[in-house]
């Protein structure tokens, strides 16, 4: 059973004074989104091994993850949560990044339609004309729904970072689109199948008729007694199809029964396939769209037994089956014709069902250029409810919707996925450091990264000189720190490795070129399996931020930056001008200058340091007297 939604609101960073101890809090949290992490790799592996799952979690770089700086509140998601696309839009497509509710139907190679969240990875769909495959599904969570409402009749629902083909090719994200905006619909016709639907003695065509006739205007005896009829009253338009079912019958030796209002016909397996379509008509359907190519025309016609057709020859096909309304839209796509389905409540008619309209529509005319029938145009925007949603990739990149006839990562997110995939190894490689002298350098056997340990790789041999060591590398989650010119401190977060390295998973991942890393496709050519290049980052001066060193840092350079400051004070002591020797060890830009004891929180009155308030980000220089 489902959880609500966990949310940790932790206070760092208020002031200075809290410095040191936001960020033994900030690695706490990191080291606790690693170990989650670690569970979701175990559960994973462990359900492989138990033939539950195809795979495991893939790395970090062959996930199709990219980075991306993340602005306004911190999301740390987990590993799943990253991968179903929980950051939600950012400026670069991820692949998780565009969603559509679960119960969104598409089209199947065996002309099933079927619900989006039941398809999964090697089903057939159908795309502009052709099918493709489904390569990838993930379900991404309730995310807010925006629903297109089409002059075609139909209605869109997406999320709002949800990827559409605009009429002239452009993709634009859903959130960008607007009244007035033309979404492209399939422009080729739907292939037939190759071998004809017939369990009868008719020919294709013929079978196809009535077929769609009998969905049109039948009902089926069944079980009391094996027949099924056909309507049609005497001395009206319908009386010529009963003519015609009953000379195509009787040609075949089936035994039929005129009746004033209908036709009988008398065979029991004709009936029951009959039965097959659906009893009273909101249930009324066709059973399989798997008709051959001399079968899509009659079959239409026969289902156009209750159409309506206007002076100008637009037909309008009625139904109160939705699933009849939709196969009707497909069968016309096996025509090249688009259609607009229209349903109505308030009909006015017999029964309390919805009525549909399905008006089929006429195709591009050259001559005509304003006559866009191969778009859908949006008319109006609606925000709606949240829904389940969920995502697939399809070898095309696109696939068709007969309903409508038509990500982003920060630093930790990345270094705690990879902090955790390498506690995870199997095993893993060790030798001595070439960089530190004394220390191990570990490295994860998936990503070889000298030549001669490449070679060995693609030969499916170990690496030379590396030894393999059991189990995975103790890695740890780290963040560099520096200070801005206004007195706010940034972060960085990166990958501690035993050997002392700082493996830097935002760089691989297209930090600092984010633009071209798009451009280029890199993420999905890193999870095709090009070589993954590591890379590293510059080891900090200084460790965590220490308000209470005349630096204002502890750690690494510390010691020689808090030397500098008091010499520097010291030259200053001899005028008395302590300020001047504190300013001049910590140059920070300001607009004015003033107290700088206020400035920077020091009680002249009780030699302490004294927090003030939260918005004593500017106060502070990062030195004091040496009293």
């Amino acid at each position: 059973m489902g959880m609500p939604k966990i949310e940790f609101r932790c206070q760092m960073f208020r002031g200075d004074w809290d410095q040191v101890w936001s960020q033994l809090r900030m690695l706490y949290l990191m080291e606790g989104l690693v170990k989650v992490n670690q569970t979701h790799l175990q559960e994973f592996d462990t359900f492989k091994k138990r033939g539950l799952v195809a795979d495991v979690y893939p790395s970090v770089y062959r996930s199709s993850l990219h980075y991306e700086t993340e602005k306004g509140t911190e999301i740390w998601p987990d590993i799943p949560s990253l991968l179903e696309g929980t950051m939600g839009p950012g400026v670069y497509p991820g692949i998780w990044g565009d969603c559509l509710p679960v119960t969104t139907l598409v089209l199947r190679e065996d002309y099933t339609v079927a619900a989006l969240g039941n398809v999964v990875p090697g089903d057939r769909i159908m795309e502009d004309g052709a099918f493709t495959t489904v390569t990838e599904h993930a379900i991404t969570g309730e995310k807010p729904i925006l629903a297109f409402e089409l002059n075609n009749g139909a209605v869109l629902r997406c999320s709002p970072e949800h990827r559409l083909f605009l009429r002239s090719g452009e993709e634009k994200r859903a959130e960008n689109i607007r009244p007035g905006d033309l979404l492209k619909t399939p422009s080729k016709a739907f292939p037939a199948a190759v071998s004809p639907l017939n369990p009868s003695k008719l020919t294709p065509a013929d079978f196809a008729w009535l077929l769609g006739i009998y969905v049109a205007d039948g009902w089926c005896e069944l079980p009391r007694h094996p027949r099924f009829s056909i309507s049609g009253k005497d001395g009206h338009k319908k009386e010529e199809q009963k003519r015609k079912v009953k000379a195509l019958l009787e040609a075949i030796g089936v035994n039929t029964r005129w009746h004033e209002r209908y036709l009988a016909v008398n065979d029991g397996d004709l009936a029951e396939y009959m039965k097959s379509c659906g009893g009273h008509a909101p249930e009324k359907h066709l059973p399989s769209l798997l008709v051959s190519a001399d079968q899509v025309r009659p079959l239409v016609e026969g289902l156009a037994a209750d159409c309506s057709t206007a002076t100008s020859g637009t037909r309008t096909h009625g139904t109160t089956s939705e699933i009849l309304a939709l196969q009707t839209r497909i069968l016309y796509r096996m025509l090249g014709q688009s259609t607009h389905i229209k349903r109505w409540d308030e009909h006015g008619g017999l029964g309390t069902h919805p009525m549909y309209r399905i008006t089929v529509r006429k195709p591009d005319d050259p001559e005509h250029p304003n006559a866009r029938r191969n778009s859908a145009r949006v008319v109006a925007i609606r925000e709606m409810e949240p829904e389940l949603c969920c995502d697939i990739t399809t070898e095309a990149g696109r696939f068709y919707l007969p309903e409508s006839d038509v990500m982003v990562h920060n630093c930790e997110d990345l270094a705690c996925y990879r902090t955790a995939e390498l506690r995870e190894l199997p095993f893993h490689f060790e030798r001595p450091s070439q960089v530190n002298k004394g220390k191990t350098e570990c490295a994860d056997p998936r990503f070889p990264q000298e030549p001669s340990a490449i070679d060995a790789q693609s030969r499916g041999q170990a690496w030379p000189g590396w030894k393999t060591v059991k189990g995975g590398i103790q890695a740890k989650p780290f963040a560099k720190w520096r200070r801005g010119p206004q007195g706010q401190y940034h972060y960085h977060a990166i990958v501690y490795l035993p050997d002392g390295r700082l493996e830097d998973p935002s760089l691989v991942l297209g930090m600092g070129k984010e633009a071209q890393f798009s451009a280029d496709d890199m993420a999905n050519r890193l999870k095709a399996g090009e070589l993954v290049v590591l890379q590293y980052a510059k080891k900090p001066e200084v460790m965590v931020v220490d308000p209470e060193k005349p630096s204002g840092y502890a750690g690494g350079k510390a010691l020689e930056l808090d030397q500098q400051v008091m010499q520097k004070m010291a030259e200053a002591s001899a005028s008395g001008d302590f300020e001047l020797g504190a300013y001049l060890g910590n140059p920070i830009p300001m607009e004015h200058e003033w107290d700088l004891d206020a400035l920077m929180g020091w009680s002249r009155e009780h030699k302490l340091f004294v927090p003030n308030s939260v918005q004593a980000e500017l106060r502070r220089l990062r030195g004091y007297t040496a009293s």
